[in-house]
């Protein structure tokens, strides 16, 4: 696997548990890192087969694409992979790994990992990447930093609905519905 073009690792002090349901929600990742809503088109192919399609636009730019499907293991790491048909990129892969410190005691913490491996397309796309991956790390680990500190210390698992994200607080639809789905 070659190296990536942008990481991050940060240790965090919760369980891979707690912060599964952080990490894994990219739209609202996506949201707090200044990228706009993702639309999504899927379509039904023979035996049972989905394929998925995105689309948005950000900075003027019209990002369209088919999203792969995603491999994961709960609790340890998901991976998102991105084919693009217009925008600056030509392919897109991200992983995020959660690494617990001690194995035997989740309550020590965990080292979280941020990978993403860009293809641009063109001067534009090399200039995009350059200028957005920095920045866009730096915020996430903010908002996750931000997010811990909010977590309950019961050691059950995490979600949004009850850690503040800034700009992105859910409404109280939002709110009834993770809590119907919790209970």
């Amino acid at each position: 696997m070659s190296e990536p073009d942008q990481s991050l690792s940060l240790f965090l002090e919760a369980t891979p548990q707690q912060l599964w349901p952080l990490i894994t929600d990219t739209e609202r990742l996506n949201v707090v890192t200044g990228l706009p809503q993702v639309a999504y088109r899927e379509e039904s192919q023979e035996g049972g087969l989905t394929r998925r399609f995105f689309s948005f636009q950000h900075m003027g730019m019209d990002f369209v694409g088919e999203e792969l499907p995603s491999s994961w293991q709960q609790d340890r790491f998901f991976e998102i992979n991105r084919i693009y048909d217009a925008g600056p990129f030509e392919t897109l892969r991200m992983r995020v790994e959660l690494t617990p410190t001690n194995e035997d005691d989740y309550r020590n913490g965990t080292s979280c990992t941020f990978k993403y491996w860009i293809t641009p397309r063109g001067e534009l796309g090399q200039q995009f990447v350059e200028g957005m991956g920095d920045e866009m790390l730096v915020v996430i680990e903010k908002v996750l930093v931000e997010a811990v500190a909010e977590l309950p210390n019961t050691g059950e698992e995490s979600t949004w609905h009850h850690i503040p994200v800034p700009g992105n607080v859910p409404n109280d639809d939002e709110l009834s519905t993770a809590a119907r789905l919790t209970e």
